[in-house]
């Protein structure tokens, strides 16, 4: 059985918690007469008697100011909280207030989505300290302007112009996977040359690995340096680096290139960027874009046409 609290001590709770939150205005004298009269119709008198002085205490917290909005919640507190007392649990605003409890309620008597927003709306008054943190959000960065045909081309003809095999081949996978098709530092650490597919006439084909798994065409542009990164790999080889354990692998094979003159600095992300809204501006279905790209949401793609023209943002796809 619950502890069933006097009247007493719930007066003093109540009391306890409004002082506690002097920037409320008290509940107009209409609302707080109706909280005085109201009995709820489906519930049995003696379940009702047991808690309704905890019931006065909780809705004399509450921040709704209309008449409709009000007696709904007093509706949904009043069965909560006789199910509260039925199932053992200790009538007080900071046992009973609580979203875990409110969720438990819902999910055992099926309750509607709106009588749980009822509820939550006046925990969140009652007892904040039931209230769960909000879930922290992962940080995201924007998204940066896709490259310009003046740049890629610039960036091209660095990517065939190192001064060392090894810096041209690793350079050139870069920038060939990444423009040709959209992958990124994510995307290289665990491909293996054996997942570039060469067809020869149909094309080169490129088998991402978790945890995006996908299979994306080359584009035709950018079959010569893919061709030029995978040159003298072995199919156990990976594309870049010696370990599928390390990050950033795209961005050290671009500390480690040779960078003359005004060159637009290389990034892996831009290079997906760019990718991305070749895609979007040519006659490519949005579903299949979604599918090539591994995204999961349209986020990105939202973030990508921002940076387009109007003339070219009247091209992309739908």
């Amino acid at each position: 059985m619950a502890k069933h609290l006097s009247r007493a001590a719930v007066r003093r709770q109540r009391e306890t918690l409004l002082d506690s939150r002097v920037h409320r205005d008290p509940l107009p004298a209409e609302l707080a007469a109706r909280a005085e009269r109201f009995v709820p119709v489906s519930l049995e008198e003696t379940d009702w008697l047991v808690v309704r002085p905890l019931f006065l205490a909780v809705v004399a917290t509450c921040p709704t100011r209309g008449v409709d909005a009000f007696s709904k919640r007093c509706v949904a507190l009043a069965g909560f909280l006789v199910w509260c007392a039925l199932e053992g649990h200790d009538l007080t605003i900071f046992s009973a207030m609580r979203f875990e409890l409110i969720e438990a309620y819902i999910s055992v008597t099926g309750r509607s989505a709106s009588c749980r927003s009822h509820l939550r709306s006046l925990a969140r008054s009652a007892n904040p300290a039931g209230v769960p943190p909000a879930p922290a959000t992962m940080p995201h960065d924007p998204v940066r302007a896709p490259y310009t045909a003046v740049e890629m081309a610039a960036i091209e003809r660095l990517a065939l112009t190192q001064p060392t095999a090894v810096q041209r081949r690793a350079l050139c996978a870069v920038v060939g996977l990444g423009r040709g098709a959209g992958l990124d530092s994510q995307d290289f650490r665990n491909l293996f040359e054996s997942h570039v597919v060469d067809r020869g006439d149909d094309g080169i084909w490129v088998e991402v690995q978790a945890p995006r798994p996908r299979l994306v065409p080359v584009r035709r542009a950018y079959e010569p340096l893919v061709r030029a990164g995978l040159e003298g790999l072995s199919a156990s080889q990976l594309v870049i680096g010696l370990s599928s354990t390390r990050r950033n692998v795209a961005g050290k094979v671009v500390e480690r290139s040779t960078i003359l003159g005004n060159a637009p600095r290389i990034e892996a992300g831009r290079l997906r960027t760019t990718w991305l809204a070749d895609l979007l501006t040519s006659d490519v279905p949005l579903v299949v874009v979604m599918a090539v790209s591994g995204l999961t949401s349209a986020r990105t793609l939202t973030e990508i046409v921002a940076h387009l023209d109007g003339d070219t943002n009247r091209g992309v796809a739908r």
